[in-house]
């Protein structure tokens, strides 16, 4: 592995500090005091990103995302592929400790299951990519971060209507999910 730069990651963060602000534009003692960089280190990385596109100076001394920054955020999007990133690790996860592993998004009121792998024990009972299942009980694992209003309404709109009896378990396994 290659030696670490320091100042290498200090750029890094200066881009990932407004990645993660999208929209938003800072000054230079915002920028340091986030980012915990000298003031000078930060005004040279900023000009120099400044200089480049990556970054641009509006006339209040503030700094947002510049062009550059703009163009190849756009071309990444465009050549990303998430299941490109996670189907080796899926794979690995698979085999390692002999599961099937596959991610799913949530649809309206289905999974899909987008990508899967298998260990060699659970070959002949791989879902199928497209493979559709019911909200409930399998989003439950979705609901975990939503708020209460957002998961009742979720509970609201099932294909068919819930029992109290299920509704109030449904409700504790997402607790118990939010818990641990």
């Amino acid at each position: 592995m290659a030696a670490s730069s320091p100042a290498v990651k200090r750029v890094i963060a200066v881009l990932s500090f407004f990645a993660e602000h999208p929209g938003q534009a800072f000054k230079l003692s915002q920028i340091i005091k986030s980012l915990g960089i000298n003031p000078s280190t930060g005004h040279t990385i900023l000009a120099e990103l400044v200089e480049g596109g990556f970054l641009y100076r509006n006339a209040d001394k503030s700094y947002v995302l510049g062009p550059a920054a703009l163009r190849l955020s756009g071309s990444a999007e465009d050549d990303f592929s998430l299941s490109d990133v996670v189907r080796k690790e899926m794979r690995a996860l698979a085999d390692e400790i002999g599961v099937i592993a596959a991610t799913l998004s949530f649809q309206g009121d289905k999974l899909i299951v987008r990508e899967r792998a298998a260990s060699l024990v659970h070959l002949g009972r791989l879902p199928p990519a497209g493979q559709n299942y019911p909200v409930v009980p399998w989003a439950i694992a979705f609901m975990g971060s939503r708020s209460s209003e957002e998961i009742e309404s979720w509970l609201d709109q099932t294909p068919r209507t819930l029992r109290e009896k299920e509704r109030a378990g449904i409700l504790e396994e997402i607790e118990f999910l939010r818990e641990h």
